[in-house]
């Protein structure tokens, strides 16, 4: 049986979308803290367009928790 072209992209966006968001992870405890919130948020993109078949608050929750974090990395105080 093959694979679908579709079933492969929502494969990648997942881990890329899990890889973004360890690396948000670690950018915010290494304390660049405004990085690290928009990679967990690019991530959390990423993880939303990768769930198919779902419903709709695991599909939208997601990308309200990518709004919320890129408004809080935007109201971050800067360091000059």
């Amino acid at each position: 049986m093959p694979i679908s072209s579709t079933a492969i992209l929502r494969v990648g966006l997942s881990r890329i979308g899990y890889t973004l968001i360890g690396v948000g992870v670690l950018a915010g405890i290494a304390g660049t803290v405004r990085a690290g919130l928009i990679s967990i948020a690019i991530g959390s993109v990423g993880l939303s367009f990768g769930k198919e078949g779902r419903g709709k608050i695991e599909r939208f929750m997601p990308l309200v928790l990518a709004l919320a974090l890129l408004a809080l990395a935007i109201a971050l105080p800067g360091n000059g």
